[in-house]
């Protein structure tokens, strides 16, 4: 089953800070002057990204205390957010509208 380790802890905690960051990413100024389509993925990709991360934090803490048919059903649900959530970062970052948008210096947003 689950053995706590701090490297995992440290990366379902990430998982759930980064989703909250990819939540509020299109509301910032630099996100705003994104295409829509951007903004929409990266709003998805937010809470898919959470829910990973809390349901790696409940398998890491709680596996002990859970029956066996729901371990692996929160199990199952963790592996289908991370595929969703590689899914949609391959697909910002291969476009080619993402790198720009949020990483370009010295540039004024309008």
């Amino acid at each position: 089953m689950g053995v706590i380790t701090v490297f995992n802890v440290a990366c379902y905690g990430a998982a759930f800070i980064g989703g909250l960051a990819l939540l509020a990413a299109p509301f910032t100024r630099s996100g705003r002057a994104g295409p829509h389509w951007t903004r929409v993925a990266l709003w998805i990709c937010g809470p898919v990204a959470t829910g990973w991360g809390a349901l790696g934090l409940a398998l890491v803490f709680a596996w002990q205390s859970l029956p066996r048919n729901t371990y692996d059903l929160i199990l199952h649900f963790k592996t289908l957010f991370a595929g969703m959530g590689v899914g949609i970062l391959v697909l910002l970052f291969a476009s080619g509208d993402f790198l720009p948008v949020f990483f370009r210096r010295g540039a004024k947003s309008p």
